[in-house]
């Protein structure tokens, strides 16, 4: 591990937390129980823009890299104040789609991101090519990958533990690889986000959490893991095959195949605001904060974990993307089981 890496950019979002605590009622940033909002009182929504300062230092411990990521990092910054402006003033969606298309479009051309190809999906000699498909799916991929993400902003600590997981592999992938760019990069988005968790996670000196991450946290984050997943599994730098980044982010995808399909059997917009999300149900269904977070987070993991072994063992990209399918039905039926009450609340429409 490069410690200088990581030490420098958790002390950066650490620093950043604190002083941004502060000053967050100066710029509309504090978060309001109302509605939805469950939170016991006002909260800093800083957490985001703590992480971006951790992320930045990568500028100072390792230029190169830096410079490497220059196109992804300067999105991100255009999804963190994007999501400084939704904090503050409620955007609509259509405002959010337009600015994360623009996103997944620059990316696109300018950085030569592409969703070229689905990997050996269909027990094939040669790798899935989209074609003409290539831009809509990069697109898809983007998109997705955020709401998906910023879907799960909805607990202490869940968002940032799971995609601090996520990171995780992707950078053990990447010093397997010896992808050392991709690997350091990994290694200051990880510090930072540990950071934020230190002032976000009810850990025993946090009875609640101090920060919120916000949607200046999320889409950046999101944004990043995305990118990080079209830049490692596709050519030239090819770490993993696209179907394993599906595993290690495989509750928020879940949740939000699972949140659409339901707000579309209510007649809602898929982006529509609710209570649906797994987090949402298993609290509002008696369960402790801490306690979903935790298994929320470890399950996340655990599928992650179960992917990459059974990718490093040789096991066919197919039979992975097959594998997964099936975990979706089962996820999808075993969270109908542990929330009975559910289809009721469906059939009477007073799912707010």
């Amino acid at each position: 591990m490069n410690w200088e890496i990581f030490i420098t950019g958790l002390v950066t979002s650490c620093l950043a937390a604190l002083l941004l605590s502060s000053t967050a009622s100066q710029w509309g940033l504090i978060d309001r129980p109302s509605g939805r909002k469950q939170h016991a009182s006002a909260t800093p929504m800083v957490g985001g823009i703590a992480v971006f300062a951790g992320l930045l230092s990568i500028a100072f411990t390792n230029l190169p890299v830096f410079t490497e990521f220059a196109l992804i990092i300067s999105l991100a910054l255009l999804m963190l104040v994007l999501g400084i402006l939704d904090d503050a003033h409620s955007l609509t969606s259509g405002y959010r789609l337009f600015v994360q298309l623009l996103a997944g479009l620059t990316v696109y051309i300018f950085g030569d991101l592409q969703f070229n190809e689905l990997g050996h999906l269909w027990f094939l000699d040669t790798p899935l090519e989209t074609g003409i498909f290539a831009l809509p799916l990069t697109l898809i991929a983007i998109v997705g990958g955020i709401n998906a993400i910023n879907w799960m902003d909805g607990l202490d600590g869940l968002v940032g533990g799971m995609l601090t997981s996520t990171l995780i592999f992707i950078a053990i992938l990447a010093w397997l690889s010896n992808s050392m760019m991709t690997y350091n990069f990994s290694l200051v988005v990880i510090a930072a986000l540990i950071g934020f968790l230190l002032f976000n996670y009810r850990f025993p000196w946090n009875k609640k959490a101090r920060i919120f991450m916000g949607d200046a946290g999320a889409y950046p984050l999101a944004f990043i893991v995305v990118a990080l997943f079209l830049k490692t599994s596709q050519p030239p730098e090819t770490i993993l095959p696209p179907v394993l980044a599906l595993w290690i982010i495989a509750i928020p995808l879940f949740d939000m195949t699972r949140v659409i399909w339901l707000r579309l059997r209510l007649g809602k917009l898929p982006l529509s605001d609710d209570r649906l999300h797994i987090h949402h149900l298993l609290v509002d269904g008696g369960r402790p904060h801490r306690q979903v977070v935790n298994i929320l987070c470890s399950i996340n993991f655990l599928i992650g974990l179960v992917g990459v072994a059974l990718h490093m063992s040789g096991v066919n990209e197919a039979w992975l993307f097959i594998t997964l399918l099936i975990s979706l039905v089962l996820y999808y039926k075993i969270v109908s089981r542990i929330t009975p009450s559910l289809d009721l609340r469906l059939q009477a429409g007073i799912i707010e």
